[in-house]
């Protein structure tokens, strides 16, 4: 009971101090971001991220950091099940030659996604 709850807290904290980093990273050359803003300036609704004036798009960060959080451990997981369900495969896939195809389904497909592929394309 003990470690799942100390796991929750280093998850709540490490989404916290994710959320807390980013935005004024992101913010700080971006017109109309934290640099230009002046405390009782009028603020215009339209100035928001993910307007046509916006060079920052909100949805990469949102993208990669569920591609970080969950689906690259996913595919480790997947990798790591592949190259095991191989060993068990190739001798069966052997007499009708193929071999190389459970290969790529089981080992290259899962190893690509995990580690070849651009953070956060899905």
């Amino acid at each position: 009971m003990k470690r799942a709850t100390r796991v929750l807290q280093a998850g709540a904290a490490l989404c916290a101090a994710c959320l807390l980093a980013v935005p004024p990273a992101a913010l700080a050359d971006e017109p109309g971001g934290v640099d230009d803003y002046a405390p009782g300036e009028a603020t215009d609704a339209t100035d928001d991220a993910g307007s046509e004036g916006s060079s920052f798009d909100w949805t990469q960060v949102g993208a990669g950091a569920l591609d970080i959080l969950l689906l690259r451990p996913m595919g480790v997981c997947a990798s790591v099940t592949g190259a095991a369900l191989f060993l068990f495969a190739a001798p069966l896939s052997a007499p009708s030659g193929n071999v190389g195809t459970s290969f790529d389904f089981l080992v290259r497909q899962p190893g690509e996604y995990t580690f070849v592929r651009p953070l956060g394309e899905f």
